[in-house]
């Protein structure tokens, strides 16, 4: 317990320090989003798939690996910046944006985390986010440019 609890502290530090660089505020952990995102986490890694949770009615970012390293979870999900337009509206491509977009997604305000791990030794990771981001039309207002370039970002906090 005190392993997961110790991830989801550190998960959280990243996601408000690359908030911060966005304007966006602070997350704050939701112990009954921990329990979901917990349950899905299991669930994915007992049948051993990558899928989202059906009718989620909260924003979720997934990540499967080998271990269960929150800095690299974390940076898996900001390095979609490379791929976001930034003055588009809404983005054309979701798929490939949207671990960043709701990882700095301005109106949401906690989050909750789990993991486990497959028969096939992946580790599965699930974080739940309230309210949910990605909504269309409220790209612009809530995925703002970081302060400082990206790149600036991502070599300091995660080099």
């Amino acid at each position: 317990m005190a392993e997961i609890q110790k991830f989801r502290n550190e998960i959280l530090e990243w996601h408000n320090k690359l908030r911060f660089e966005h304007d966006s505020p602070n997350l704050k952990i939701d112990d009954e989003l921990n329990k979901l995102a917990t349950e899905w986490a299991e669930d994915l890694a007992t049948r051993d798939v990558f899928e989202r949770r059906p009718n989620n009615s909260y924003g979720e970012n997934q990540y499967v690996g080998s271990e269960a390293n929150s800095q690299q979870v974390v940076e898996s999900w900001y390095n979609e910046i490379d791929s976001y337009k930034f003055d588009e509206p809404s983005p054309d491509n979701l798929p490939e944006v949207g671990h960043f977009t709701q990882l700095v997604w301005g109106s949401t305000e906690t989050m909750g985390c789990g993991m486990a791990r497959s028969e096939s030794n992946k580790v599965y990771i699930v974080c739940f986010y309230n309210p949910p981001g990605n909504i269309q039309d409220q790209f612009q207002e809530n995925v703002r440019r970081a302060k400082n370039f990206a790149e600036v970002i991502i070599i300091n906090y995660f080099d």
